[in-house]
């Protein structure tokens, strides 16, 4: 499912939201709401949402995921931001057709490849979820274990399902991760690395050092969760601007003669 929302005429360049794993487009309903006057395209990546029943390969291929979003630019450079490994997407697709994306804003990505981490937790989750024998329990164990079991039991019965449909595409995102899928230094600038300190699991730590490593510029927020998009739409509507007024500026500088 891809949904547009058009700005109005001599409205700023449009932008592409990427959503993370597991999660589903209409979470950034609210950010497109905060966004008044952007074009905004959001969708429902390979194996989420609309998409459930077409799923990535097993095996796990980030750049799959790359090539849906260059195929939705439509050969139209448009800045791109990414929310968790939406971001690992949106980095991917950059590095692939570096012309089409003129800047990237990039949420807490998590680059569990790397040896940022502060400690090994997050490693070893996600290869407890990259190795998990029974694929089909696992979206909603993930999801039951985020949004606490009273909330999970609170879900309607459809909705419950909709989350173990997308099992099998949480377990080929966690093996896609497991090692490095491309080389960071490879990823084009100008890019914004957002980031809080409302976590608990290490993700501000990474950012920052990624900020570091792609001369990026920082957009650190404090007390901002991991899931901005959801609980602070507002700040993640900010990170958005910031990268499409990039992006804006380095389209123009490369169009000046």
């Amino acid at each position: 499912m891809v949904d547009e929302k058009p700005g109005a005429q001599g409205a700023p360049l449009g932008v592409v939201l990427v959503h993370g794993a597991p999660d589903r487009a209409r979470s950034f309903n609210a950010t497109v709401r905060e966004l008044t006057g952007y074009t905004v395209t959001t969708y429902d990546r390979r194996g989420y949402g609309q998409r459930a029943g077409h799923p990535p390969k097993p095996t796990g291929d980030i750049f799959e995921h790359a090539d849906d979003l260059i195929a939705m630019l439509d050969g139209t450079p448009t800045p791109v931001v990414g929310h968790s490994f939406g971001g690992i997407v949106a980095m991917a697709a950059s590095v692939k057709a570096p012309e089409l994306i003129p800047a990237l804003g990039l949420w807490e990505p998590p680059l569990v490849w790397t040896s940022w981490w502060p400690d090994s937790r997050m490693q070893e989750a996600t290869a407890r979820m990259a190795e998990s024998r029974d694929v089909f329990k696992l979206g909603e164990l993930y999801t039951r274990a985020a949004m606490g079991e009273a909330a999970w039991q609170a879900l309607p019965a459809a909705q419950r399902s909709g989350y173990r449909a997308e099992d099998a595409s949480l377990h080929a995102d966690m093996r896609s991760i497991l090692r490095e899928p491309f080389a960071l230094s490879s990823v084009p600038s100008p890019i914004v690395v957002g980031c809080g300190s409302g976590g608990k699991d290490g993700y501000d730590d990474v950012a920052r050092q990624l900020a570091s490593f792609l001369s990026a510029e920082l957009f650190e927020v404090a007390g901002a969760p991991h899931l901005v998009h959801v609980a602070q739409p507002h700040t993640f509507a900010h990170l958005v601007r910031r990268t499409v007024s990039l992006g804006s500026h380095s389209l123009n500088t490369d169009r000046s003669p």
